[in-house]
C-alpha cells in the first residue's frame, strides 16, 4: 500500500540502517546518486510532506542513527571532535561543548522544540546548507573544519568551503560528512552570538550571528565574524575582520566595523524580513556582540 506524508505519497524506497561507518560508506559507494542519507529526519519529512523534495521510486535511504562512530563528542589531539550524528540536545548538554564551544551549545538550545533537538543532528543541519542554519555561524566563528569520507576518500575542509549555494555543498555522491573539528585554541578567545527571529525558538532565523575575537594587550589579534540568513550561504565578514585586527574595541571602532559588515552582507527580502532590515540589523548585532566581547575581556583581566 502506498504510504502518504501529508498530501504527498512517500516514494517506494529501500531502507538501510548500518551499524558501522564502513558499512554506511559501502552502501553509499554502491548506490551513489540513488541514495539519500537520513538521521533525525527533521528536515527530510517536512520537505517530503510539502513536496519540496521529490524522489523517484526505488530511492535508497541510509539511516546513520546507529553508527556509533558518528555519535561521539571527544577531545582528539588539539580538537573538539563532534560526530555528524550527534544530536542537537547533546550539544546543549555536553560539558565539553559548553567548555570549548559555548556559542554552539547556546545556538543549539534555541533550535526548534525539545523533540526536534532530540532528533535533529549537527551534520544534518550543516548538510542541508540552509542560509539560516543556526549551527553554522558559531562553527564558522570557531574556525571549524569538517571531515568528509567516502569509500575511497578522506578529506578535511573549512566550513566556509563546504557551502556552495543555498541547499548545495561540496558533498559528492558516495560521500558522507562524518565529523566536525573545532580547535581547542578557540577557547582562548572571547565569543558571543545571537539569533534574531520572530520568537526565541520554533522559528527560522531572520538573522543569526557569532563573533570570536582574540585580544592581546587590549588590541584585537584575530577576529572572526560569521552571519546566517543574510547571504546565499552562511558567511564570514572578512573585510570587517581585517578592519578590526590590530585595533582596540571601543564604541567607535565597533561602530565602524558594524558599518563594514552591513556592506558585506547580501540579504534578500522574504516573508520574514526585508533586505534593508537585515542589513541594518547585521550592523546593530555586530556592534553589540563586539562590545560584549570587549566587556568580557576586561572582566577577565
Amino acid at each position: 500500500m502506498q504510504q502518504f506524508i501529508g498530501a504527498h505519497a512517500f516514494p517506494e524506497c529501500k531502507y538501510s540502517r548500518p551499524a558501522y561507518l564502513e558499512q554506511a560508506l559501502d552502501l553509499l559507494n554502491t548506490d551513489g546518486e540513488d541514495s539519500k542519507v537520513v538521521a533525525g529526519c527533521t528536515d527530510f519529512i517536512p520537505a517530503v510532506r510539502k513536496g519540496i523534495w521529490q524522489f523517484e521510486p526505488g530511492i535508497k535511504l541510509v539511516d546513520i542513527n546507529s553508527v556509533q562512530e558518528l555519535q561521539k563528542i571527544e577531545i582528539r589531539e588539539n580538537d573538539l571532535v563532534l560526530g555528524a550524528a550527534v544530536k542537537l540536545s547533546d550539544l546543549v548538554n555536553s560539558h565539553k561543548v559548553q567548555e570549548y564551544a559555548a556559542i554552539l551549545s547556546q545556538a543549539a538550545e534555541e533550535m526548534g522544540s525539545l523533540q526536534v533537538r532530540n532528533s535533529g543532528t549537527i551534520g544534518g543541519n550543516l548538510s542541508t546548507a540552509s542560509p539560516a542554519a543556526d549551527t553554522a555561524p558559531p562553527l564558522l566563528a570557531l574556525s571549524a573544519k569538517i571531515r568528509i569520507q567516502g569509500r575511497h576518500t578522506d578529506k578535511f575542509l573549512s566550513l566556509e568551503e563546504f557551502f556552495t549555494a543555498p541547499g548545495c555543498t561540496l558533498l559528492q555522491p558516495g560521500e558522507l560528512l562524518t565529523e566536525i573539528h573545532i580547535p581547542l585554541r578557540a577557547n582562548l578567545g572571547r565569543m558571543e552570538r545571537c539569533k534574531l527571529g520572530l520568537r526565541n525558538a520554533f522559528t527560522i532565523s531572520i538573522i543569526s550571528q557569532a563573533v570570536w575575537i582574540e585580544i592581546e594587550d587590549t588590541q584585537v589579534k584575530r577576529a572572526r565574524i560569521a552571519l546566517g540568513a543574510v547571504a546565499p550561504t552562511c558567511m564570514r565578514a572578512e573585510q570587517a575582520e581585517n578592519f578590526l585586527t590590530g585595533k582596540e574595541i571601543s564604541p567607535s571602532s565597533a561602530g565602524k566595523c558594524a558599518e563594514i559588515v552591513s556592506r558585506e552582507v547580501k540579504p534578500i527580502t522574504d516573508l520574514r524580513a526585508s533586505e534593508s532590515y537585515r542589513r541594518k540589523m547585521a550592523a546593530v548585532l555586530t556592534r553589540r556582540l563586539l562590545l560584549r566581547c570587549a566587556q568580557s575581556s576586561h572582566a577577565n583581566n
